[in-house]
């Protein structure tokens, strides 16, 4: 069964809570906002076609807290966080190294074409990565891909980190690319780590859309829409977030995790199209507070 990202925020109720969220007492919304939580992820659990729904509730990632644990072969969660203020939220299934794509997401104003440029992290559960720069307004760069490693102990997650390494690029176009929070400048920049390669925006081709229309591929050869109408896209993907995933470690079974070992650095080993799988995305805005959120 196919659900349409909009279909989820289609209800008046859900309308009305988020567009005037900064306008009432929080408490007013809370009600409203845990019912058609539980709904949202009835319906990305419940789905085998799309693998993503829009989210706003909380800084974790996850659908409950105490999060669950991590199950080899089972569904799980992963957000990617845009400027500490717009989220993702796909459900990929742990240790199937994959590949997370945000289409359209390099001419989209929030993002790519954000003027004060894009910062991206990754989490999963209650841990998530440091900062890289997606798209630089300073110097015209952008870097679309990037891969993340999530580190698991007996089903908990331990941490995520991202694979350093241009693998896929000169050295001409490698720069390093971690940041300990979302701003170009020296002090946010971490020495030395992070090696990351970038292409000018330049080299982006495609024709232009309106930020709110960006096309959802769901990953079983159609597409869905966000709940808003604009212009027609046709975009390339060559420039849009493009974030690779594998896992290491151990599942709450004591099962290994051995996806991680696929990752962008090992790449030439092995033939990539059959490993990825891919799951389409739509955004909403979140504030993560920490790379931790443990609530203890």
């Amino acid at each position: 069964m196919l659900w349409s990202i909009n279909r989820i925020w289609s209800h008046p109720t859900v309308v009305s809570c988020r567009c005037y969220l900064e306008n009432c007492v929080r408490k007013k919304c809370v009600g409203v906002q845990r019912m058609w939580l539980l709904f949202a992820w009835a319906m990305v659990i419940s789905s085998t076609s799309v693998q993503a729904a829009q989210t706003n509730v909380s800084s974790i990632c996850s659908p409950s807290d105490p999060v669950p644990l991590v199950v080899k072969g089972a569904i799980t969660y992963i957000c990617v966080n845009v400027n500490n203020k717009y989220r993702t939220l796909f459900t990929p299934v742990a240790d199937k190294f994959t590949v997370l794509r945000i289409s359209d997401s390099w001419n989209d104003t929030r993002i790519g074409a954000n003027p004060s440029s894009a910062f991206l992290t990754v989490s999963s559960l209650k841990y998530r990565t440091n900062y890289k720069l997606y798209s630089s307004a300073a110097t015209g760069r952008i870097s679309p891909y990037m891969t993340a490693i999530i580190s698991v102990k007996k089903g908990v997650v331990q941490g995520v980190s991202w694979d350093e390494g241009c693998y896929f690029c000169t050295a001409e176009m490698c720069d390093y690319n971690l940041f300990s929070k979302p701003e170009e400048t020296t002090s946010a920049r971490l020495s030395g780590q992070g090696k990351t390669c970038y292409t000018p925006v330049d080299s982006c081709t495609g024709t232009s859309s309106n930020s709110s229309d960006a096309s959802i591929d769901v990953g079983d050869g159609s597409t869905a829409s966000s709940n808003a109408t604009s212009t027609t896209t046709n975009t390339t993907a060559q420039c849009d977030i493009t974030i690779y995933v594998g896992w290491t470690g151990t599942d709450k079974n004591g099962e290994y995790l051995g996806s991680a070992s696929l990752r962008m650095s090992q790449f030439s080993k092995y033939s990539i199209g059959s490993f990825f799988s891919n799951i389409g995305a739509s955004l909403s805005k979140l504030a993560p507070t920490s790379r931790s959120d443990d609530s203890s």
